[in-house]
């Protein structure tokens, strides 16, 4: 685990060492004093285009830099930490990748440099890796690197319904457009939207509404289902032939306005009688 505070204090303790000034190390390394000072008080950490300078101007290894220390050991490091730092620099990302899909416990590893190594070396990397050959919680913990063309293919090339609602909460808009329109396709269950119906827009319930025969998961989706979504429902009582279970089952998510519409259209006794509790008393 990277130790910022660590590092820092070691930064600072190197510095003194050979009687640099902050301003004079941000001298030899090409940055300001202003960050230097928020290494040495563990607030950031160099980067992997700054650390070749940083070691060189402290006389220190990398090993030494990342465990805050000039013992190189660190039992609790992982085997590839150094390696990783070092391709980074190097932009050998396609190292990362390899040593990745042979160990996906490295994935961990990564993502604790992520300090050092920035975001974007990280999305680098991921495009370097068949994802394929990742569980789903491999691939989860990468999600928040992954670009939208990388979780379509994601998509794509699965049939978990389990990893396409892990990863709702970094799917964008066209992309829940693009999972809607292969409802039948894919044979998506009813299930994967109502698990995916707190992420999506308005106009993706109602296609999904569009695109489905089943009373059921409208009822589910009800929650999630605006005023003017329930106007069109009920302007589509006859062309959809729904049954009245269905708006019995609605009534509690409907306004006024809807349930006497309802009430009008069907004529009947016992939906009347059903949907009355729901009415105010005028």
């Amino acid at each position: 685990m990277i130790n910022l505070e660590k590092i820092g204090q070691f930064i600072c303790d190197m510095r003194k060492k050979r009687n640099l000034t902050q301003s004079e190390l941000g001298s030899l390394i090409f940055v300001s004093p202003q960050a230097v000072s928020k290494w040495e008080n563990g607030l950031s950490a160099p980067d992997i285009t700054t650390i070749p300078h940083l070691v060189k101007a402290l006389d220190i290894t990398i090993d030494m830099l990342i465990n805050g220390s000039t013992v190189t050991t660190n039992p609790e490091e992982s085997p590839m930490t150094k390696e990783f730092v070092e391709a980074s620099i190097n932009k050998e990302y396609k190292y990362i990748a390899t040593n990745i899909e042979k160990d996906s416990s490295f994935i961990d590893t990564l993502i604790d440099l992520q300090s050092i190594i920035k975001n974007d070396s990280i999305e680098k990397v991921v495009e370097q890796i068949e994802l394929d050959k990742l569980d789903i919680n491999d691939i989860i913990k990468f999600a928040p690197f992954l670009e939208e063309n990388h979780i379509k293919k994601v998509i794509d090339n699965t049939n978990s319904e389990t990893l396409i609602i892990k990863l709702a909460p970094f799917i964008e808009e066209d992309l829940f457009d693009y999972i809607i329109s292969n409802i039948h396709a894919k044979s998506y269950s009813e299930n994967l939207f109502v698990s995916l119906a707190p992420f999506l827009e308005e106009n993706h319930i109602k296609k999904i509404i569009d695109n489905t025969n089943s009373e059921t998961l409208i009822i589910k989706l009800a929650p999630f289902i605006e005023e003017d979504l329930f106007d069109y429902i009920i302007s589509n009582i006859n062309a959809k032939s729904y049954s009245q279970n269905l708006f019995i089952s609605l009534a509690q998510f409907l306004e006024q306005n809807h349930l006497k519409s309802i009430i009008e259209e069907y004529r009947s006794e016992s939906l009347n009688d059903a949907l009355t509790p729901f009415l105010d008393e005028d």
